[in-house]
């Protein structure tokens, strides 16, 4: 019985992660400068109890020739930093864990690569688990359906999110190892921009306000509606309540 849960819930978790990702296609991208060092500063400080309580070096390398002031979605960026950090951290338990910060300059285009890489010294993943994640790496076509079911629900949230700031994912690993995952960027180094909403599949504007508007989500089953809860709480201006059950909704 605990089996034929445990698929139905992972299948129907597929389904909803597929279509989570046509929808956040369409909410757009929440563009304002920050500074991506003191982004970065913050996960470690963020993590850095989990860290100590496992004895393990969070560490970041941010080299001085690189420019701390971008513009992007700092939000997003901060979930994927953060997300792939706490897997490192967790699948490690003595060692070190570095975050990496490269930069390449793009004078054809507008935008400039930042690549972040979290590195560790863990158990690694085995050869089916790489795999699995690389299939889902390697799929180019968001309209497709992915199989989400063979790998980690805050890593198919990070490719998501990466996807959307039309960004990549590298990923090596050995078992017994360790394993680095190399995030690429666009970013701009634009002073001045002000705080704007940026579709990201369409040419034409998005003009839509959720100023006012309040979001109440039922959901019984606690992964879903966390998963949720995380999806609608990015969209700007709006509040998102949350209850497990119809009383509780009502009340």
């Amino acid at each position: 019985v605990e089996a034929w849960q445990d698929r139905t819930i992972k299948s129907l978790i597929n389904r909803l992660l597929n279509l989570s990702e046509r929808e956040m296609q369409q909410i757009g991208l929440k563009v304002h400068p920050f500074n991506l060092k003191a982004l970065l500063e913050k996960v470690i400080k963020q993590l850095l109890f989990q860290a100590k309580s496992k004895g393990i070096q969070f560490l970041l390398d941010y080299p001085s020739s690189i420019p701390t002031d971008v513009v992007g979605d700092s939000d997003l960026v901060h979930q994927i930093v953060i997300q792939l950090s706490s897997h490192a951290l967790k699948n490690t338990e003595q060692g070190t864990v570095t975050v990496q910060v490269a930069y390449e300059s793009n004078k054809i285009e507008s935008e400039d690569n930042f690549s972040i890489s979290i590195k560790d010294n863990g158990k690694g993943m085995q050869k089916n688990e790489l795999i699995n994640l690389q299939s889902c790496i390697d799929e180019s076509d968001s309209y497709r359906t992915q199989d989400y079911r063979n790998i980690d629900l805050g890593m198919v949230i990070t490719l998501a999110y990466i996807k959307l700031l039309n960004g990549s994912l590298d990923v090596e690993s050995s078992p017994g190892k360790g394993s680095l995952f190399v995030c690429r960027i666009p970013l701009k180094q634009t002073e001045g921009l002000h705080e704007v909403v940026i579709p990201t599949n369409t040419t034409k504007p998005l003009v839509v306000s959720f100023a006012k508007l309040r979001i109440l989500l039922i959901e019984d089953n606690e992964i879903i509606r966390l998963f949720y809860e995380s999806l609608l709480g990015k969209i700007a201006g709006c509040s998102v309540d949350s209850a497990s059950n119809a009383q509780m909704a009502l009340k």
